[in-house]
């Protein structure tokens, strides 16, 4: 029988790893490092070192495969850190957090949006899963920071830009935004394993280094993803700017 990556890993990545006395990132990296017999992976973006031991910035900076990653952050960030776990193809993921609905409404939407992405894999079709959401301020229509998506009508993704699509015809363009109804992309996904497999190995396409949106890889390579709408916008992390704002907020208090 196959290995399980949650009872029975290898390798371990902390993603919240700390030394920080009496923070709970810090004693569930201590139980680990002192009671599993495997490799572990430290994963904190302020830390050179936990515990004297290297600490990554993150799961894609390892070197090496990770079986399981144990996430010990705020709730804000899961989204962000799943999606970086699913690149790094780690097959096991247990977090340990609080903040989602057993805190308020605002924790409760972050859940669903963990579980949407989970549920989408119930329909067999389903190979990539990802989280759109209606624009609802005109100036996002035009910021080329915010990733926006065209789908069909299965909810299937055609095609992401950050250019504003689709193009309006006849109409200026400050009247775009009460003319359609556009939907920006947030980047969580969630991927069945044969298919994660597949893409890691396609080499970068045209239309990914034309917008720098890799997902736009697996569309030109006749992939499917499964586009499903949300009312809550996640954090991201694409520039130092943002990370700096991560660590003000504090990631593993």
């Amino acid at each position: 029988m196959t290995d399980s990556p949650i009872l029975s890993p290898k390798s371990i990545a902390v993603i919240g790893a700390s030394d920080k006395r009496g923070s709970v990132g810090a004693t569930i990296t201590s139980n680990i490092m002192n009671g599993f017999k495997g490799t572990v992976y430290p994963i904190s973006p302020s830390r050179e070192t936990v515990f004297y031991k290297k600490a990554y910035k993150s799961v894609l900076d390892v070197p090496k495969p990770i079986d399981l990653a144990v996430v010990v952050i705020k709730n804000t960030l899961v989204a962000d850190v799943l999606e970086e776990c699913g690149k790094k193809k780690i097959k096991g993921v247990i977090i340990i957090t609080a903040g989602f609905k057993e805190v308020d409404e605002e924790g409760a939407k972050r859940e669903q949006q963990i579980k949407d992405i989970a549920d989408s894999f119930m329909d067999e079709t389903t190979e990539i899963s990802t989280l759109i959401k209606k624009i609802t301020e005109p100036e996002v229509v035009f910021d080329p920071s915010c990733p926006k998506v065209i789908m069909n009508i299965n909810s299937e993704a055609i095609y992401f830009s950050r250019s504003t699509i689709p193009y309006i015809q006849n109409a200026e363009e400050k009247e775009w935004f009460d003319k359609f109804t556009f939907y920006e992309h947030l980047g969580l996904y969630g991927y069945r394993t044969d298919i994660l497999r597949k893409i890691t190995k396609l080499k970068p396409s045209s239309l990914e280094i034309a917008e720098s949106l890799e997902q736009n890889r697996w569309l030109e390579h006749g992939f499917k993803i499964r586009v499903l709408e949300t009312e809550h916008e996640n954090i991201s992390i694409d520039t130092q700017d943002d990370l700096d704002k991560i660590l003000e907020r504090g990631f593993d208090d």
